[in-house]
């Protein structure tokens, strides 16, 4: 279980950075706009602020992930209800954009769906885990 829970970390870290991407290129896009005067210098500055402001929320998000110990949690489950947890302090402790936060949490359902029981990663891990032990056995006798 416990690789379950590493794998759905590695995995919600890999979702979070592509959404940190999008961001990134939709600043590119807003300072682009601005510099080619679509949009008044005004509501540019104002766009890139609360991007940038969304981006600073998933910044923290990653260093809450950096900082867990999944032993602490039971499984997917619990992990993915303590991760949003300290995702919803991180957002009230800095005032980061609740945006982020609605992010975050599409991703992490995602991710956890993806990793359950049932899902697609546990399937492939237990099936790891078995050809492990059937080798480890077959090679001790």
């Amino acid at each position: 279980m416990n690789l379950v829970k590493r794998k759905y970390l590695q995995i919600l870290r890999i979702e979070l950075e592509h959404l940190e991407q999008h961001i990134d290129q939709l600043i590119s896009e807003h300072v682009a706009s601005g510099q080619a005067r679509t949009e008044t210098e005004h509501v540019c500055l104002e766009n890139v602020a609360v991007l940038q402001n969304e981006e600073c929320g998933l910044h923290a998000f990653m260093r809450v992930l950096d900082n867990l110990d999944v032993d602490e949690y039971a499984d997917i489950d619990a992990l993915h209800a303590g991760i949003e947890e300290k995702f919803v302090q991180r957002v009230r402790e800095c005032g980061f954009a609740e945006v982020a936060l609605i992010y975050a949490r599409k991703k992490m359902v995602k991710v956890r769906d993806y990793c359950r029981p049932t899902g697609v990663t546990a399937k492939v891990v237990r099936n790891m885990e078995k050809r492990v032990r059937d080798g480890s056995s077959a090679n001790s006798g």
